[in-house]
């Protein structure tokens, strides 16, 4: 009886013992997969899906499935730049850009190259579809993004972004912006600038756009053009330990075949020293 009852209670514990570990691996597992998958939501969900590996191939290296939401984490994402394209007369144009980072999306689609038709007003007509489009759209990351600066200054404004519409006005008209492109840039970054109370801009304008967001081939090449990068990052405080010097544009001459690009971007403020 006692061999009998011995052997039950090695088994009896044995078993115990193999549901406890067993139960303590699986908490281990799902606080696991529970780190990893903190962040997900439905927006992630549809993050994931958007980054359809049966896209068409854009410049620069395709991102993996899951780095477009690491990317809004830790690098900067180049928002919406536009391109808008003034033809003289009835013009047909191709067009290709070559990205600094990475491309995540453009529209119309890509397809290594764009060609489409452009009016004086601005009315741009895809060749091989028909379909027309008001500007040609491209979105992309950069991890190498940043403000240009000095060693003690930089160019920019520190603004109240209550008044973020008043003061993208006066700097778009200086630039020489038309009615639609300025409407366009202010209806879709004043909504981000008043995110925060505070916040320092810089302006990337054409060869300093070029050599940090993006460079465009265009043929026939045109006979005037015109780039607009803003760079952005929210502040707590309107003050910096860096001399902040307001940047100076030159007004934008307009005359046949007419090119216009902006966009934009957040750049968190952690290594700026403000």
């Amino acid at each position: 009886m006692k061999i009998i009852f011995a052997i039950f209670l090695f088994f009896t514990t044995t078993f115990v013992f193999s549901i406890s570990n067993d139960a303590r691996i699986l908490n281990e597992s799902n606080q696991f997969l529970s780190d990893i998958f903190l962040d997900i939501d439905d927006s992630l969900i549809s993050e994931i899906h958007e980054c359809d590996i049966e896209k068409p191939k854009y410049p620069g290296k395709k991102p993996w499935y899951r780095t477009k939401r690491w990317y809004n984490k830790h690098h900067p994402q180049k928002r919406k730049p536009v391109i808008y394209l003034y033809g003289d007369g009835v013009t047909e144009i191709a067009i290709s850009f070559k990205p600094k980072g990475e491309t995540t999306y453009t529209y119309p689609e890509y397809n290594n190259g764009w060609r489409v038709t452009a009016n004086a007003f601005g009315n741009l007509k895809e060749v091989s579809t028909g379909k027309n489009y008001p500007y040609l759209f491209w979105e992309g990351i950069d991890k190498n993004l940043d403000f240009i600066r000095g060693e003690n200054s930089i160019e920019g404004f520190i603004i109240n972004t209550d008044s973020s519409s008043l003061f993208l006005e006066n700097i778009l008209n200086q630039i020489g912006l038309n009615e639609k492109e300025k409407t366009d840039f202010i209806t879709f970054w004043v909504p981000e600038l008043i995110k925060s109370e505070f916040a320092f801009v810089q302006f990337l304008i054409d060869e300093q756009y070029n050599q940090n967001i993006s460079e465009l081939e265009i043929i026939p090449k045109p006979a005037s053009e015109k780039k607009v990068f803003m760079l952005y990052s929210p502040l707590e405080k309107p003050t910096s330990k860096l001399k902040i010097i307001p940047q100076a544009f030159t007004f934008f001459q307009r005359h046949g075949l007419i090119v216009v690009e902006w966009g934009g971007a957040k750049i968190e403020n952690t290594n700026l020293n403000f």
